[in-house]
C-alpha cells in the first residue's frame, strides 16, 4: 500500500499529505520523461535511421528490433534526464516546492536530501516497474530499443549516485544498496502487489544480468555510453 512507500521514505501521509506526496513523485517522473525525449530531440535521435522524415515514436513501438547503439543512445537520454532531476529537485530550483509539499522544510538540511533523494529513487523505479520486463538471453537483449528494464533503472542510479558523489558526498554514502532495494520494493508492491508475474520476470532479469552473459552486456553499454558522452 501506499503508506509502505511512506514510511520508507520517512515521511507522514494524511489524506492531504498523501497527495502531496503524489504530486512530488509524479512532478519528478513527468520531469524525467520530458527532458529524457528533450536529449533525443538535442542529440539529434528524432529520426528514423533509414534516412526518411518521420519521427521516431517510442509510445507505438513494440521496442523489440533495436540495437546495442540504440540502447546506447536511450542510456544517454535516461543520464542526461536523471542527472537534471538530482540537480533540480536535491540541488536547485524545484527543492523549496518539494520540502514545502512533503512539510520537511523544518527538518535539517541532510535529512531533506535524504528524503528527497528517496522520492527521486521510487519515482524513477516507479516509472521503470510500469515498463514491460522481458525475458532476457545473450541474443535478444542486443536487439532492444531501449536497455532492459533492470540494466536502465541500474544505469539511471549509476548516474544519480555520480551526481551525489560530486555536489552531495554523504548522501551517496548513504543511498545504501539495502536502502535502495527497501525503496524499489516498496514501489513494486504498489504497482504490481505481492504475486504478479511481473516479479518473477524482474528476478528473472536481475539473474540474468549477474551472469556472465549479463555482466559482458552491461560493461559493452557502459563503455558505449562513454564514448557517446565523449563525443557530444
Amino acid at each position: 500500500n501506499f503508506e509502505a512507500i511512506a514510511s520508507a521514505l520517512g515521511v507522514q501521509v494524511a489524506d492531504e499529505g498523501s497527495y502531496a506526496l503524489y504530486t512530488v513523485l509524479f512532478q519528478m517522473m513527468l520531469f524525467f520523461v520530458v527532458t529524457h525525449e528533450y536529449t533525443h530531440h538535442v542529440h539529434g535521435h528524432v529520426f528514423s535511421s533509414d534516412g526518411d522524415s518521420m519521427p521516431l515514436s517510442e509510445i507505438l513501438t513494440d521496442g523489440s528490433a533495436g540495437s546495442l547503439e540504440e540502447q546506447i543512445h536511450e542510456a544517454g537520454a535516461d543520464s542526461y534526464a536523471a542527472y537534471h532531476l538530482m540537480g533540480n529537485w536535491v540541488g536547485g530550483a524545484k527543492r523549496p516546492e518539494a520540502t514545502k509539499l512533503l512539510k520537511i522544510d523544518g527538518v535539517p538540511t541532510s535529512t531533506q536530501d535524504e528524503i528527497i533523494f528517496s522520492c527521486i529513487v521510487v519515482a524513477l523505479g516507479g516509472f521503470m516497474l510500469h515498463r514491460p520486463v522481458s525475458k532476457l538471453d545473450d541474443d535478444i537483449i542486443y536487439k532492444f530499443e531501449h536497455p532492459p528494464t533492470a540494466a536502465r533503472l541500474n544505469s539511471l542510479m549509476l548516474t544519480a549516485v555520480g551526481w551525489c558523489r560530486k555536489n552531495r558526498p554523504e548522501l551517496e554514502a548513504w543511498m545504501t544498496n539495502d536502502r535502495f532495494l527497501r525503496l524499489l520494493t516498496s514501489a513494486a508492491e504498489v504497482i504490481w502487489g505481492l504475486e504478479d508475474e511481473r516479479n518473477r520476470r524482474w528476478a528473472a532479469q536481475v539473474e540474468f544480468l549477474r551472469s556472465a552473459d549479463g555482466v559482458t552486456y552491461l560493461r559493452k553499454l557502459q563503455k558505449g555510453l562513454y564514448a557517446y558522452r565523449a563525443a557530444l
